[in-house]
């Protein structure tokens, strides 16, 4: 089972209700526990935990499997590389599925967003919570569009 971060269960709350409005949102996973691959490329229906946590928000839910960029380990030139390239996987998912924007609440989204974004010209929508201490943070922050914060201590 599947114990969701308070990132995560942010944003099934904001994306629930967005559906619920009429804005189509769906849930995108890089990993879902039942990936057999590091890097399929492959669009699919998320299977597993994550794919039952979506339903209780009454979301769809999809995976492409993709390397990820984490929050606090050191991360080398290579791996950013491999998420800037996974770009290129993502991008028939994304068309397909008609994104048009990324909304991000959590420091490796964030970065691995951010690259995707970048690479596929996709805007970001950077939800931010807490202070974000990241020796990137800058040119992170620079590349989102709108930035959302929640509190004065964010600003």
């Amino acid at each position: 089972m599947v114990t969701p971060s308070g990132a995560t269960l942010s944003m099934l709350l904001l994306a629930g209700r967005l559906r619920r409005m009429g804005i189509p949102t769906i849930v995108l996973v890089h990993r879902d526990g039942q990936s057999k691959e590091k890097w399929s490329g492959v669009l699919r229906e998320t299977v597993g935990p994550w794919k039952r946590l979506a339903d209780e928000y009454g979301l769809p839910c999809y995976t492409v499997d993709s390397p990820v960029l984490g929050k606090g380990a050191a991360v080398s030139q290579q791996q950013a590389a491999e998420v800037r390239e996974s770009a290129q996987h993502w991008r028939a998912a994304i068309e397909s599925l008609g994104i048009v924007a990324v909304h991000t609440n959590d420091a490796s989204m964030h970065w691995t967003w951010g690259e995707i974004c970048a690479a596929l010209g996709l805007r970001q929508i950077w939800h931010e919570r807490g202070l974000f201490r990241h020796r990137h943070a800058g040119g992170f922050l620079a590349r989102a569009n709108p930035v959302i914060a929640i509190s004065d201590y964010v600003k």
